[in-house]
């Protein structure tokens, strides 16, 4: 969760999209979550855009994040990796997963529509102020089990929310658009402190995820700030390519003396209007054993 850095203010409405039908171009990248609002949560298709806007102008009013304007709770990360039919079969075979930067538990609920059991997945950000607008927007608060766990990912302590609670429990992390957010030394401890610590230590353990990276990886000052009192520098953020991401991930192994099987695609965005040399660096880290 974030704030805008001084000086972006004014970006803020820019990102507030305003579609006015189901066929507005804008909604390119939020059809799917709209039709799993009325499959899922039962919203006829004459109400699902109402509906939608209603609960996302809701979140804007206490915050003005992008992707909060951009809808960006009717996308869906984990259905975009390749390892997805994987992830939920072994859900509805009584693995859990947490989802990391939850945000309305969007991911969380994917899985729900798609017929994974509830009650083994987890959900955990920074403020959960988000989860109560899930439950309403996906109007699943007498059904949906799952569980949110407020909490600072950069707290690694014994007694952390997480850790405290489910450590070794953990079959599959999800974490897309999340390490991103870091600079580079905060995600190594992330992912070397926490991570490895919530995972079953068991083959087949996976970390999976997708981060907005550059062609030319760089540290920079991010458009929103970290609310982290942890971060090292809650205004910037390294933005990796495939290469500096598996630079990342070897030196995690090594740290860790753990062994794993990784698998890092680096995805042009500029076809996508995203420009400015933006890419995609999608991952999925198995867990092999110790080293």
């Amino acid at each position: 969760m974030a704030n805008f850095t001084k000086g972006h203010e004014a970006l803020q409405n820019k990102y507030l999209l305003q579609p006015t039908s189901l066929d507005d171009p804008v909604l390119f990248n939020s059809r799917e979550g709209l039709e799993v609002l009325q499959s899922y949560g039962g919203v006829p298709k004459d109400e699902v855009l109402a509906h939608a806007l209603q609960v996302r102008d809701k979140a804007w009013a206490k915050y003005t994040f992008p992707c909060i304007g951009m809808l960006a709770f009717l996308h869906f990360s984990i259905s975009q990796t390749s390892a997805y039919p994987e992830i939920l079969e072994r859900v509805k075979g009584g693995d859990s997963v947490i989802d990391f930067g939850t945000f309305f538990g969007q991911d969380l609920r994917k899985l729900a529509a798609d017929g994974a059991p509830t009650d083994k997945l987890y959900g955990t950000d920074i403020e959960g102020y988000f989860w109560d607008l899930g439950y309403e927007l996906f109007r699943d608060s007498s059904r949906f089990r799952g569980t949110f766990i407020e909490a600072d990912s950069l707290d690694t302590s014994d007694s952390s929310p997480l850790l405290s609670q489910l450590r070794g429990q953990i079959s599959i992390i999800h974490c897309s658009h999340f390490l991103h957010l870091f600079p580079r030394a905060d995600t190594v401890k992330i992912i070397s402190e926490l991570f490895l610590p919530l995972l079953k230590p068991e083959p087949g353990s996976m970390i999976v995820g997708r981060n907005v990276g550059l062609k030319e990886a760089r540290m920079v000052k991010t458009l929103v700030a970290s609310q982290s009192s942890r971060v090292s520098n809650p205004e910037e953020s390294f933005s990796h390519n495939a290469e500096t991401w598996r630079e990342l991930l070897d030196e995690v192994s090594e740290r860790t003396g753990t062994r794993w099987e990784f698998e890092v695609e680096q995805i042009d965005l500029d076809a996508y209007g995203k420009g400015a040399g933006f890419v995609q660096v999608p991952f999925i880290c198995r867990y092999l054993g110790r080293a």
